[in-house]
């Protein structure tokens, strides 16, 4: 029942950025201009790995009732239908890939980085759910794609 969260008490801030189509166009020029290899992933179940900063409590669906004291059971990880939970997977999602080495574009807080900006750089961008990822050598795009799924 997303649609009844209140601001302030359901939760603070729900704004999550995403890649500016402007810098999808000028990676996908520099991918034609020096051959690279470019992916796409998506990420079927995104909105369920963030991790709620505020308290919420969710009417019990009358056929799981593990507390039979209450009516009510209290979340911990985001669900789909909260007004939050684009924004938790991004601030996830961003804490997860600057612990792999990629440092965050000042242009587009969307854009990611690993290497110095030459030729065996790779990018990633990044809209809610879905990504790209671009670099020279396609070994490094597996690399990545692994560590994303683990």
């Amino acid at each position: 029942m997303g649609f009844a969260q209140k601001e302030g008490i359901h939760f603070n801030e729900i704004f999550s950025p995403v890649v500016k189509f402007t810098t999808v166009r000028v990676v996908l020029a520099l991918v034609a201009q020096f051959n690279w290899e470019l992916d796409r992933l998506d990420v079927k179940t995104a909105f369920l790995n963030g991790d709620l900063e505020e308290t919420i409590f969710m009417k019990q669906h009358k056929d799981f009732e593990v507390n039979k004291n209450s009516d009510f059971v209290c979340l911990q990880k985001s669900l789909y239908g909260l007004k939050q939970v684009s924004r938790q997977w991004y601030k996830r999602f961003d804490t997860f890939v600057l612990g792999l080495g990629f440092k965050r574009s000042n242009f587009d807080t969307c854009l990611y980085c690993k290497g110095n900006g030459g030729k065996n750089s790779l990018y990633l961008l990044l809209y809610v759910d879905d990504m790209i990822l671009a670099i020279h050598d396609i070994k490094e795009i597996e690399l990545i794609k692994d560590k994303l799924k683990s």
